[in-house]
C-alpha cells in the first residue's frame, strides 16, 4: 500500500511520520446502478433527471421456481427532453427500473440488479429471475 510522508512542525519537536494514503472506494457508486421500485399504483412513467431511461418490468410467468419478467414499457430521455407515458396499474406484479445515464438497456445487464432488489424485498425465488429477451 502506498504511503506518504507528512511533516508537521511542533514548536519544540519537529517530527516526520508516515501515514497510509487514502485510497478511493472500490464499491459500486449508487448513482451508476439501476434503481428498482415496486409499482403499486398507476403512474406517469418519465425518466428522472440524470437517468437515461425508465422501464416497467412485468411478471409474465413462473417456471421451475423462477420468476420471468418482460420489458413491458420503456421511455427515454435526452438532455432536457423526456418522453412521458401513462401506465395503468391493474394489480399485477410490476417493477419500475430507472437506468442511469452512461448505461444501456439490456436484459442481461439488469438481471443481477433485479435479483438483488427481489432479495432485499424478501421475494427472491430459489432460482434467480430472468428477463425475457
Amino acid at each position: 500500500m502506498a504511503t506518504r510522508k507528512i511533516t508537521r512542525k511542533i514548536q519544540a519537536n519537529p517530527a516526520r511520520t508516515a501515514r497510509r494514503a487514502v485510497t478511493p472506494s472500490t464499491s459500486v457508486d449508487r448513482a451508476d446502478t439501476p434503481q428498482f421500485t415496486r409499482v403499486r399504483a398507476s403512474l406517469d412513467l418519465v425518466p428522472p433527471p440524470g437517468f437515461l431511461a425508465s422501464a416497467i418490468l412485468r411478471l409474465v410467468a413462473r417456471a421451475e421456481g423462477r420468476r420471468i419478467y418482460a420489458l413491458w414499457l420503456a421511455v427515454g430521455r435526452h438532455d432536457d427532453e423526456a418522453l412521458t407515458v401513462r401506465y395503468k396499474f391493474k394489480g399485477e406484479d410490476a417493477v419500475r427500473c430507472d437506468i442511469p445515464s452512461g448505461n444501456f438497456l439490456s436484459a442481461a445487464k439488469l438481471e443481477p440488479f433485479l435479483k438483488r432488489f427481489l432479495k432485499d424485498e424478501g421475494k427472491l425465488d430459489p432460482d434467480p429471475p430472468t428477463i425475457k429477451r
